[in-house]
């Protein structure tokens, strides 16, 4: 626990999202782990880019510099999550500029 991961990257066209938002001390969490529900976002300049019916996703992207929006609604409904005690959903944006460069690689 604690340790950074890698939860988002551009590779090219495509930008990947897998976030790791539930785990606390005793248990840890995995992307699109089984009971998790929720959709993802991407906006590009305050246009859609895409969604999906996952709390995760892939999206491609234009090369050009532009300003993000990335929104993602997740719920672990039932019973676990009260057993756990921590929240059953949460919405979470980030919000950040990319554009493609040839030298980078994730």
């Amino acid at each position: 626990m604690g340790k950074p991961v890698l939860a988002a990257a551009r590779q090219g066209h495509l930008i990947g999202v897998a976030p790791v938002m539930w785990g606390d001390t005793e248990r840890s969490a995995s992307p699109g782990r089984s009971g998790d529900i929720g959709t993802m976002r991407l906006l590009r300049n305050g246009g859609g880019i895409g969604q999906t019916g996952f709390p995760f996703g892939v999206f491609e992207v234009p090369a050009d510099d532009a300003l993000y929006e990335l929104s993602l609604n997740q719920a672990q409904p039932g019973q676990p999550a009260a057993v756990r005690k921590r929240s059953t959903q949460l919405l979470t944006t980030w919000k950040f500029r990319s554009r493609l460069d040839e030298g980078v690689y994730s």
